[in-house]
């Protein structure tokens, strides 16, 4: 069973990935503003034009779950935990582009969506020093 666990975390990784695309991932002072995770996935990485880099967090994840599943566990180790890290950078952001203008919204929350992405990352640092204990 013990021999399995990482494995485990790292299915689950992908799981909460796929959950959090269902849900809305943060909150703002406009009413008509919503953030669905799938909506997010595929326009996300336009806010690196205003200097916004969380989406980036998805690529080093992706290269997590190809490192992990191809036994590269040095790569996908260093490559989830960048991701927890820009994930979490979010939560320094008070405020966000909400249109092409642009204009810009405060952050009021985060929703269940954004909680389950960043589990996720969590769940394959957790899958990788699992299965490093276990070598």
């Amino acid at each position: 069973m013990q021999k399995n666990l990482p494995l485990f975390f790292s299915l689950g990784s992908v799981v909460l990935f796929f959950l959090s695309l269902t849900q809305d991932c943060y909150f703002t002072d406009r009413l008509d503003s919503l953030t669905p995770g799938w909506a997010l996935l595929l326009t996300g990485w336009i806010g690196f034009l205003y200097g916004y880099f969380t989406w980036f967090a998805n690529p080093l994840l992706f290269l997590s779950w190809i490192g992990f599943f191809r036994k590269n566990f040095q790569l996908s180790f260093l490559a989830s935990l960048g991701a927890i890290l820009v994930m979490l950078s979010f939560l320094l952001y008070d405020k966000i582009v909400t249109s092409e203008a642009p204009n810009y919204s405060l952050i009021t929350g985060y929703g269940l969506g954004y909680w389950l992405w960043v589990a996720s990352a969590f769940f394959l640092f957790a899958a990788n020093i699992l299965s490093k204990k276990i070598r």
